[in-house]
């Protein structure tokens, strides 16, 4: 039942443009639709403890009324997401990113003895 909602969750998240789903891997995942837009057509990167994506269809000279898509958005990532692993793969118009959640050792947690 669990697996359902988590379903679930992933498809609305893909309409609604981005959420985090915590799965059984232990990593965080997001859905975004870019419908029309290629992966040579966006820029992707890291920085201020989020994803930055950008992308645009290009222009079709031919074509001037053919469809045409631009999208921005930051995704803010939660404090136990590992920036150093970040995957990020493209299929039939939705990105989807995999980024792994930090142990406690890696975020720099650990037990102090008292004595």
């Amino acid at each position: 039942m669990t697996e359902l909602f988590a379903l679930a969750n992933a498809a609305m998240n893909a309409f609604n443009g981005h959420g985090y789903v915590l799965n059984k891997d232990g990593e965080y995942v997001t859905h975004m639709l870019v419908p029309g837009i290629k992966p040579a057509d966006m820029d992707i990167e890291y920085r201020d403890g989020g994803i930055a994506i950008r992308g645009t269809t290009p222009a079709n000279d031919d074509d001037p009324t053919a469809f045409r898509n631009s999208i921005e958005r930051f995704i803010e990532l939660p404090e136990d997401a590992n920036p150093e692993k970040i995957k990020a793969t493209m299929a039939d118009g939705v990105l989807t990113f995999r980024i792994a959640v930090r142990t406690p050792e890696e975020q720099g947690v650990r037990k102090i003895a008292i004595g």
